[in-house]
């Protein structure tokens, strides 16, 4: 790139029939200030980080930084349903306990239910008529 210094000192051969010296001086001060004035504005809008870079290589650096973010989202994403997978199967397992609980809780209750009928019937012999003639039986 041409720095405003390059274009202060820039001398041109003098001919005949040329370009009036003065003119093209005047005329190079004011691109190299003009020059100057755009690289300071350029300094103002620098992120940190990429000074001196080629707009490419800003893009280029942005892209890999976006595409390391989201590779560690897609593992830290991995690793949540993982997580959830493991409590899902932990949840099944304790509903599959649960339900062989119900399960002997019914059995151990319609066992009590025929050992307490046993009982009654035992200790009262007409139960079993008095109870058809309730139901219609």
């Amino acid at each position: 790139m041409i720095e405003p210094e390059e274009i202060r000192r820039r001398e041109f051969n003098k001919v005949l029939r040329g370009y009036d010296t003065v003119e093209v001086r005047y005329f190079l001060e004011m691109l190299a200030d003009e020059l100057e004035s755009l690289q300071k504005k350029l300094g103002e809008y620098e992120v940190p980080g990429f000074e001196g870079k080629s707009p490419g290589e800003i893009v280029e650096q942005a892209r890999r930084k976006a595409d390391e973010i989201v590779e560690e989202a897609r593992q830290k994403a991995a690793e949540m349903i993982r997580a959830a997978e493991r409590q899902r199967d932990m949840v099944e397992r304790e509903i599959e306990k649960l339900k062989v609980k119900r399960l002997e809780i019914i059995k151990q209750v319609e066992e009590l239910v025929y050992k307490l009928r046993n009982f009654v019937e035992a200790g009262i012999p007409d139960f079993r008529e008095e109870r058809s003639d309730e139901s219609g039986v």
